[in-house]
């Protein structure tokens, strides 16, 4: 339901021609999809979000935060060599959010990712489901600042 009136949404003129809005309409129409995991639809939304000319005006917390969301989609949908180079991109376009207080669960979340990604010895996967059940134990509920629940995506890869 929440999908058809955001799609409606984004035909209406008002919001066409409000560079904010119709951005908000798509990262809400992604974060839809993500949890159907209908995983492409909700890149589709994230790449037309990044065309936008007033995506590059957004706070760039903001823009980093949705680059973490981008990261899990790509992760959920097994694109894991783009998943790594992206990684690595987003240590330098971010690279005071990296080192900025606020921003530490995505920090966790990249670093998460990448060990999910290159696996690790099997003397080091309890020490990393350790560190994931830590982050969730700590993160208990969604936070206002997380485009979707980290904890819960976290939660689907250590079953």
């Amino acid at each position: 339901k929440a999908i058809e009136i955001l799609n409606d949404a984004k035909e209406e003129t008002a919001i066409k021609n409000h560079p904010l809005h119709i951005g908000f309409v798509y990262l809400n129409l992604a974060v839809s999809h993500f949890g159907l995991k209908e995983f492409k639809q909700s890149l589709k939304q994230i790449a037309r979000l990044y065309m936008l000319e007033s995506y590059s005006n957004l706070d760039i917390g903001f823009r980093f935060k949705i680059a973490v969301f981008e990261i899990m989609l790509r992760y959920d949908l097994g694109d894991t060599e783009f998943v790594l180079t992206r990684l690595s991109q987003l240590q330098n376009e971010f690279k005071s959010q990296f080192n900025q207080k606020g921003f530490e669960k995505e920090k966790s979340m990249c670093g998460f990712i990448k060990q999910l990604i290159l696996g690790v010895q099997k003397n080091t996967i309890t020490k990393l489901k350790a560190s994931i059940q830590e982050f969730i134990t700590n993160n208990r509920e969604q936070e206002d600042s997380e485009i979707v629940s980290y904890s819960e995506w976290l939660k689907d890869k250590l079953a």
